[in-house]
């Protein structure tokens, strides 16, 4: 699986996994990188374990929508 192989890069952080109950064909992926966007391109969209995923959005027709997001606040328990 490819969160296995990702996991065990040194800049992962962490990753979930998620779908809706309103939609579930909807599948909400957020990775942590401790990366810039540069180098997470250049370093990690890279490596031979993602082409097999990426490529499944390809050959199904799936929408993927790519977002880098900025912190700008988080609360915690």
């Amino acid at each position: 699986m490819l969160f296995n192989e990702l996991s065990q890069e040194p800049t992962f952080a962490e990753a979930w996994l998620h779908t809706t109950e309103d939609e579930p064909d909807l599948i909400v992926v957020f990775e942590q990188w401790r990366e810039t966007k540069a180098s997470f391109v250049r370093d990690v969209l890279s490596n031979p374990y993602y082409k097999p995923y990426l490529s499944v959005f390809e050959r199904v027709g799936i929408d993927r929508k790519v977002n880098w997001l900025v912190l700008r606040h988080s609360w915690r328990t």
